[in-house]
């Protein structure tokens, strides 16, 4: 595809734009200024709130270690043989820097 440079030629049209004004009207002000302060008071309450569900939630979780098995896939790097492991769910393409610098790839 070929592409071909043009000079624009530049003219002046006349277009219809919608432009916004902001007009003082304390009466508004006031009202703006007690919905954002009701809405601070608000979020602070949602957060407290937030924080209870959280420690409840604390206090039903039980932790214990399990001993799992999973596919790692082990990378040895020829240059250090360091041993680069990851774990995998399938086959894939992985790609690792070793820590002495070498891009390892397996797929």
């Amino acid at each position: 595809m070929e592409v071909v440079t043009v000079e624009p030629e530049y003219i002046e049209e006349e277009f219809t734009e919608t432009v916004e004004e902001v007009t003082d009207n304390p009466e508004i002000d006031k009202q703006i200024e007690e919905l954002q302060r009701q809405a601070e008071e608000l979020s602070k309450q949602l957060a407290s709130i937030h924080e209870k569900i959280s420690k409840l939630m604390e206090k039903k979780i039980n932790r214990k270690n399990i001993t799992v098995k999973k596919k790692v896939a082990v990378l040895k790097c020829p240059r250090c043989s360091a041993e680069n492991k990851l774990v995998v769910e399938g086959k894939l393409t992985i790609k690792v820097r070793c820590v002495c610098g070498a891009i390892l790839s397996a797929v």
